[in-house]
C-alpha cells in the first residue's frame, strides 16, 4: 500500500489518513489487503464490485479516496492470471473488459482532479501531473470493449487533456500536444460529438496550431466546425473573431487589402458579439475581448489607410478605448496603445489640432517601454519623437506667425 500512496503523492497530491480510510470503505477491505499477492481472487473481485456499486451512488466521484480505490483495483486487475480470470468470469464478467473499465474510470477521476487543480496556481504542477497520468492510464483502455458513447467521451477527455497541457507549455513543445489533441477531437467527432463545448475546445486547438505553424487547412477546418455549431456561446463568438483576424493577417501578407479589411471588420463584429453574450467561468473577461477587438480595429484602420478609406475620429477613439485593456507583447514590451495614440495624433495633426496631437504623442511615448532595446520599440519611439518634434515646431511657428500678425496690426 505504501508504494501506491507514494506513487499518488509523487504526483504532488497529499494523501491523508482520511483519504485512505474512505478508500478502504469503498473497497470493503483495506487497500493493503487487496494489493497483497496472497489475497484470493474472490476478495479482489468483491472489492471491484463494491467500488463500482458504491461510487456509482456518489454525486461527485472525483475525490482522492475514489482515485486510491480505483488505482488499487486497476493495479491488481492488470496483473491478470488464470485464477483471477475465473473469479471474474464467475460474476458473468470478462477480465479484459473489467481491467479496461477500471482504467477508464481511473483515468476519468485523474483527469477531473487534474483539471480542477490546474485552475489553482498553487497546485498547478500537481494538476499537470494528474493530467499526464490520466493520459497514460487511458492508453490502457481497450477502446473497442466499450460502447460508442463511452468511446466518444474517452477521446474527448484525451483531447481536452492534451489541450490543457499545451496551454502551459513553451512554444517548442506545444505542437505535438496540439496535434494529438486535434486527432483525438476528430475521433470524438466521428463518434458523434457535435456539442458546443467540443467545438470550443477543438477550434481552440486548431487556432493554437495555426499560431505556431500557419496553415490554410487549419483555418478551413476551424471555420467548418464553427459553421456547424454556430456562435451561441461567448467562446465560440471569440473563436469566430480569431479566425477572421487570422484571415486578415494572411490577406495583408498576400497584398489582398480589400479582403483583409473585410476580415478585420468581421473580427471586430465577432468580438463585439462575444462581449454581448453571458460570461461563464472559463470564458475570457470583457477586458481581454475588448483588447482583441481593439487590435482588429487598429489593423482595419491601417488597411483602410492603404486603401484611402476614410475612418471617422470616433472609430479611433473607440480603438484607443479598447486597446487600453491590452497586455504588453512579451517580446517587445509594447502594447497596441502607443501605436493607436500615434495614429490618432497623426489624424489630429492633419486636421490642424496640434494641441490634441501633442497630447496623444506625449502619452504614446510615456506608455512605451523606453528602457527596451528591442528594434520595434526603438523604431516606434523614433517615429513618435520625430512626429512630436514636428508638431511642436509647427505649433511654435504658428505662435510666431500669430504674434507677427498681431504686431503688424
Amino acid at each position: 500500500m505504501a508504494r501506491l500512496v507514494d506513487a499518488v503523492a509523487g504526483l504532488g497530491v497529499a494523501v491523508g489518513a482520511a483519504d485512505i480510510a474512505m478508500a478502504n470503505l469503498f473497497l470493503g477491505v483495506p487497500i493493503s489487503q487487496v494489493l497483497e499477492p496472497t489475497t484470493t481472487p474472490a476478495v479482489v473481485v468483491q472489492a471491484w464490485s463494491d467500488v463500482m456499486g458504491k461510487t456509482s451512488k456518489l454525486r461527485d466521484c472525483d475525490s482522492l479516496a475514489v482515485l486510491l480505490a480505483l488505482a488499487t483495483i486497476a493495479n491488481v486487475l492488470a496483473r491478470g492470471g488464470s485464477q483471477l480470470s475465473l473469479a471474474v468470469a464467475s460474476r458473468g464478467w470478462n477480465l479484459q473488459r473489467s481491467t479496461s473499465e477500471a482504467a477508464l474510470r481511473l483515468s476519468g477521476v485523474e483527469f477531473n482532479l487534474g483539471r480542477r487543480l490546474l485552475a489553482d496556481r498553487a497546485r498547478r504542477v500537481a494538476g499537470r501531473a494528474l493530467l499526464v497520468e490520466a493520459l497514460a492510464t487511458s492508453s490502457q483502455v481497450v477502446v473497442r470493449a466499450h460502447s460508442r458513447d463511452v468511446q466518444q467521451r474517452l477521446f474527448g477527455m484525451r483531447a481536452t487533456a492534451y489541450l490543457l497541457l499545451a496551454r502551459g507549455e513553451v512554444a517548442e513543445s506545444r505542437l505535438p500536444l496540439l496535434e494529438a489533441s486535434c486527432s483525438a477531437f476528430a475521433q470524438s467527432r466521428r463518434l458523434g460529438d457535435r456539442s458546443a463545448q467540443h467545438s470550443e475546445h477543438a477550434i481552440e486547438a486548431l487556432l493554437r496550431r495555426n499560431h505556431l505553424r500557419p496553415a490554410e487547412s487549419l483555418l478551413v477546418e476551424a471555420e467548418t466546425l464553427l459553421q456547424v455549431v454556430g456562435v451561441g456561446t461567448r467562446q465560440l463568438a471569440e473563436h469566430a473573431g480569431d479566425i477572421a483576424s487570422c484571415r486578415g493577417q494572411r490577406f495583408v501578407a498576400a497584398g489582398h487589402h480589400e479582403q483583409a479589411l473585410d476580415a478585420y471588420r468581421r473580427a471586430t463584429a465577432a468580438y463585439g458579439a462575444a462581449l454581448s453574450l453571458p460570461r461563464r467561468e472559463d470564458d475570457k473577461a470583457d477586458e481581454e475581448l475588448r483588447a482583441k477587438r481593439g487590435y482588429a480595429r487598429l489593423r482595419a484602420h491601417h488597411v483602410s489607410a492603404r486603401l484611402l478609406v476614410d475612418v471617422p475620429n470616433e472609430e479611433l477613439d473607440g480603438i484607443i478605448d479598447d486597446v487600453e485593456c491590452s497586455e504588453a507583447d512579451p517580446r517587445t514590451g509594447l502594447t497596441p496603445l502607443p501605436e493607436a495614440l500615434l495614429c490618432r495624433a497623426e489624424r489630429y495633426r492633419a486636421q490642424g489640432d496640434l494641441e490634441l496631437a501633442i497630447r496623444d504623442l506625449l502619452r504614446a511615448i510615456d506608455v512605451s517601454p523606453a528602457e527596451s532595446r528591442h528594434p520595434e520599440v526603438i523604431e516606434f519611439l523614433t517615429r513618435a519623437q520625430s512626429e512630436l518634434s514636428e508638431c511642436q515646431s509647427e505649433r511654435a511657428d504658428r505662435s510666431l506667425l500669430a504674434e507677427s500678425f498681431s504686431s503688424a496690426g
